[in-house]
């Protein structure tokens, strides 16, 4: 019984490390195109504002 539930929860201790693991990429991958859009924006606001 023990060694059951002990394996339980090693199994939903990878499967939450692997999901974590996989929105801390997927944020990553999302911050960088968020980053590319602002500076974008911001370089096209600087450009609108020489004009």
């Amino acid at each position: 019984m023990g060694f059951l539930s002990n394996g339980g929860y090693l199994a939903v201790a990878s499967i939450t490390i692997c999901a974590c693991q996989w929105m801390i990429l997927v944020t990553i991958k999302d911050l960088g195109r968020l980053l590319r859009d602002l500076r974008d924006i911001s370089r096209g606001a600087s450009h609108a504002k020489q004009h």
